[in-house]
């Protein structure tokens, strides 16, 4: 959820992948402000040959979001990328910290 009276009414960006994130990058960008909570608020469902199966699929799109929509130059994105990369594991394996 998001202030729609502090950051406005904002749209995902109209990509195929990521557009959750892209949305969170909007309302940070508009003066918003991210707090994290514990607890699970939505659980995902993964079906064989899903788009989030294919990580490959996943990292480009996570690549461009963090070019357009963050503009960020390419070695900030491309810290941005390794830093999600080793999150993504670190959740995989058990040993993410929030």
């Amino acid at each position: 959820m998001y202030d729609t009276e502090r950051v406005g009414r904002l749209l995902m960006p109209d990509i195929r992948q990521r557009q959750d994130w892209g949305l969170w990058l909007r309302v940070l960008r508009g003066g918003g402000r991210g707090v994290g909570v514990q607890e699970p608020l939505a659980a995902l469902r993964l079906h064989p040959g899903s788009m989030t199966q294919n990580k490959l699929r996943a990292t480009r799109y996570s690549w461009r979001l963090l070019r357009t929509e963050a503009g960020l130059g390419r070695v900030r994105a491309s810290l941005g990328l390794v830093a999600h990369l080793i999150k993504g594991l670190c959740k995989k394996w058990g040993t993410a910290r929030e």
